[in-house]
Order: structure tokens, then sequence, then C-alpha cells
């Protein structure tokens, strides 16, 4: 009989229509205004995508055209940190993610610093240092260490474009270490 009840009550309970009433008071709180002197916390993300010179520059495809692109993309990476900034001009954040570049999988964590400064009423040009470690994923115990460097532009959004270079500290099989230029897009939130 009880599970008959619970079986009742359940289905009765799925399959029940609610309706939200919403009473408009007239009562806005009030925006708080960012003022220029103090600390907030800041979230960041990132998308980019790492080009490599292209080796097969100048070489004819099968149509018979000739290949002039100087660039070709490599990957594509993602990250996100969350750290403080003081008056949304500087910010330090512990950034992660994770990386594509040339079948290889490697996923950074490092620490972020940020300076930005308005060049207009609507945007503001930025440059980031980061430092850290990079570990590959799937390649056993291969890891080095990580910097970044950046430089790009922001809208009265939060939204950006910018160039960036990563060295990875990991060696490739000529001897040298690997890097990427990527551009990408970032979003900040305060």
């Amino acid at each position: 009989m009880k599970l008959r009840f619970a079986l009742l009550f359940s289905l009765v309970s799925a399959f029940s229509l609610a309706q939200t009433i919403y009473v408009d008071t007239g009562f806005k709180p009030a925006k708080r205004e960012k003022s220029n002197n103090e600390f907030s916390r800041v979230a960041h993300f990132e998308l980019a995508v790492p080009f490599v010179f292209n080796t097969h520059l100048g070489e004819y495809f099968y149509d018979g055209t000739k290949d002039n692109t100087w660039f070709v993309p490599a990957g594509a990476g993602v990250k996100a940190g969350y750290g403080i900034a003081y008056a949304e001009t500087i910010s330090l954040s512990l950034h992660s993610g994770i990386e594509w570049y040339q079948k290889l999988y490697i996923a950074p964590v490092f620490l972020n610093f940020n300076i930005s400064s308005d060049v207009s009423d609507n945007g503001r040009l930025y440059i980031q240092a980061g430092i850290g470690r990079t570990f590959a994923i799937g390649r056993g115990n291969l890891q080095g260490v990580y910097q970044r460097y950046s430089i790009g532009y922001e809208d009265e959004e939060m939204i950006g474009f910018f160039l960036d270079l990563s060295l990875y500290g990991i060696k490739n099989e000529v001897g040298g270490h690997l890097g990427a230029v990527s551009l990408g897009i970032s979003k900040r939130l305060f």
C-alpha cells in the first residue's frame, strides 16, 4: 500500500504544473559603482589559436594553385584564471587550462600578471606576463617551466583580442624548446 501511494504521489508530482507570480514593488537596488581605489576579484577566460610558419610555402597544390600562406594554425587552447585586481588596471591571478599544439596536449598552471591602461573612452591596452609549470598530458613525466607574454586590446565590455607568446619549456625532437605564437580572444569579469 505504501509503495502504491509513493508511486501515485510521484506521478502526480511529476506531471503537475506550477506557476510563479512576480510582484513588482517598484524597488530597485542601486547599482554599485566601481571605485578606482579598491581591490576586487577578477576572472579571466581565453580562447587562442597558435600559428606556425608554413613549411610548404611556395609549393603547389594538386589543383595547380600555389600555396602563399605564411602561417597556418597548429592547434587550439583554452585557459581560465581567477585572482585579484586593483582599480581594474593591475591584476594578479592564477591560471590553468589546456592547449593542443602539434600533436601534444599541454596543461599549463601559472601565475599571471596583467597591467592595463586606457587608450580611449571605449577601450584599453594591456600587457601580461606569466610564469609557472607546464605538464604534457599522456606523455609520462614530461614537464617544464612555462612562460607567457601577451599584448592585447579590450573594449568597454572587457572583451579583448590578443597576441600571445608561450614558451613551454619542453624540448622537441631537434633539441630546441617548444613555443607558440597565438592569436585569441579573452573576457574578464570583475
